[in-house]
């Protein structure tokens, strides 16, 4: 989808990626919205904008089917890489952090025995263990962890983000995350309000897009009539105004008679 408008949230999302690189600790940016107004295209320009300032970036996203999966937000970001260009990253961690790692990624796991289940102090142990891992990936070149959808999270990886969000002890890291905030458990949307408001999070909510910026994803082709009616009802939605705008372009371009 095209990112049109967006203006002061390009700001931030700009703002907080030269925060993160700075080296002046994590830096955490939660874009909020309804469905189809804008979150995952806002979270892509931050993946694209830093790939091309040369950061490492690990993303995931969560499903409503995959919440009874322990810590799986984590999985899909962090497996890939290390099973790839992210190895060495792993084998420089003293043992004790690795068989914590191994208890919830599969890629630590195929490398060391896994340390008991992760329960009372031992969870508070793998905490400080992903923490130690995200700091030396993040310390060569900056990391952007972005994770969308974090409204279907399971509840590890919810109590695993809120870890990071308090401590903030990963410098050159910049967390953003992507949510519905009137479908998140009460956990994932606590935390995040507490953040904000601490000062530890920029909160970017959403709004509709203004006439003007929605005329932008209308086609040239529909009459004018239709375009209000589409704005109208699309109520500034981005999603739903292209929708809208695809199902009415056939008869705004049908040749007469057809």
């Amino acid at each position: 989808m095209p990112l049109v408008g967006r203006r002061h949230e390009l700001t931030v999302l700009d703002a907080a990626l030269d925060a993160a690189f700075s080296g002046r600790g994590a830096t955490v940016v939660e874009l909020v919205g309804e469905p189809g107004i804008g979150k995952t295209t806002l979270l892509g320009h931050a993946v694209a904008t830093a790939r091309r300032r040369g950061a490492l970036v690990l993303e995931a996203r969560c499903s409503e089917f995959e919440r009874d999966v322990p810590f799986g937000l984590f999985a899909e970001a962090l497996d890939p890489y290390l099973d790839g260009d992210g190895a060495a990253d792993l084998t420089a961690l003293d043992a004790e952090h690795r068989r914590h790692l191994a208890t919830i990624l599969p890629a630590a796991a195929r490398t060391v025995e896994a340390a008991p289940a992760a329960a009372g102090r031992e969870r508070h142990r793998l905490h400080r263990a992903v923490e130690a891992l995200l700091a030396r990936i993040a310390a060569r070149r900056g990391l952007v962890l972005a994770c969308d959808d974090i409204h279907w999270a399971d509840p590890a990886s919810v109590a695993l983000l809120a870890s990071l969000v308090r401590r903030r002890a990963v410098p050159r890291m910049l967390l953003a995350v992507a949510y519905r905030p009137h479908q998140t458990g009460s956990a994932v949307g606590d935390e995040f309000r507490h953040a904000a408001g601490e000062g530890l999070s920029e909160r970017v909510a959403l709004a509709p897009l203004a006439d003007g910026e929605a005329e932008q994803l209308l086609p040239a082709a529909l009459p004018e009539a239709t375009r209000r009616r589409i704005r109208t009802e699309s109520g500034g939605n981005p999603f739903h105004l292209r929708q809208l705008a695809r199902a009415a372009a056939p008869s705004a371009t049908a040749a007469p008679g057809a």
